[in-house]
């Protein structure tokens, strides 16, 4: 799934507007699925709902400014799908 969230934004940000952090994001996402891995399926459950509970907050926080805003219209709609 986050792959395809990833893959649908990438659809709608321009390139020039993304993150040019995008490698080492990836990597510390890597390390944050091994690491849990390591020590047991409670540790990866549990970091799994943290980073998931992260992120829908932070789309939460970028979709409330866009839509004071009046912009980027197709962008909170996305947000939005990727929330549910």
């Amino acid at each position: 799934a986050e792959q395809r969230h990833l893959d649908l934004i990438e659809a709608v940000v321009p390139a020039d507007g993304r993150t040019s952090l995008i490698p080492v994001w990836r990597l510390a996402g890597w390390i944050l699925g091994v690491a849990p891995t390591l020590v047991g399926p409670g540790a990866l459950f549990t970091t799994v709902n943290a980073v998931e509970t992260f992120v829908e907050q932070h789309y939460v926080e970028q979709i409330h400014p866009l839509e004071a805003e009046g912009g980027c219209p197709e962008l909170v709609k996305l947000l939005r799908a990727c929330c549910e």
